[in-house]
């Protein structure tokens, strides 16, 4: 599995103590990529039954700079050129609170190679790998050699 697809297994934090628990307040809890969908779907299922006791984290949250992807893809909304599009991230800003969204929460700023001065929050975007960047701009090339015939 590649570490883009680990990215997005879902992850949920312990906000609060509960009676005979054995997770500590603020531990990350990792679903392991290797059960079935079945299981997976069940846990999930258990720890979003109690949004008083553990957090969805997005993808990006409780993440080390180091640990982010080198692409991503603009598939949740449409940002920047206003297309969907899968970006080469040239940095990561520093971690900060966003608070003007429907859930405030900790994020990373991604200046992508078509704007590197311009950072967007994480939570417009999703991890790309490699392979889906080149094919994309494949595509575009390809795009805009037909629209300059």
């Amino acid at each position: 599995m590649s570490k883009e697809i680990d990215l997005m297994l879902p992850r949920y934090e312990v906000i609060a103590d509960y009676p005979d628990s054995t997770r500590q307040v603020g531990q990350i809890i990792t679903i392991d990529a290797n059960k079935t969908k079945e299981w997976i779907e069940s846990h999930c299922a258990f720890f979003e039954k109690y949004p008083h006791l553990f957090k969805k984290l997005a993808w990006y949250e409780h993440r080390d700079v180091e640990d982010l992807p080198k692409y991503l893809n603009n598939a949740i909304h449409e940002v920047g050129t206003g297309e969907k599009e899968i970006f080469k991230v040239v940095k990561y800003g520093h971690p900060f609170y966003v608070q003007d969204c429907a859930i405030p929460h900790w994020s990373f700023y991604a200046y992508p190679e078509w704007n590197p001065d311009e950072g967007f929050p994480m939570i417009y975007f999703e991890p790309a790998t490699e392979q889906e960047y080149n094919a994309y701009n494949n595509i575009s090339n390809t795009k805009n050699n037909d629209d300059e015939k």
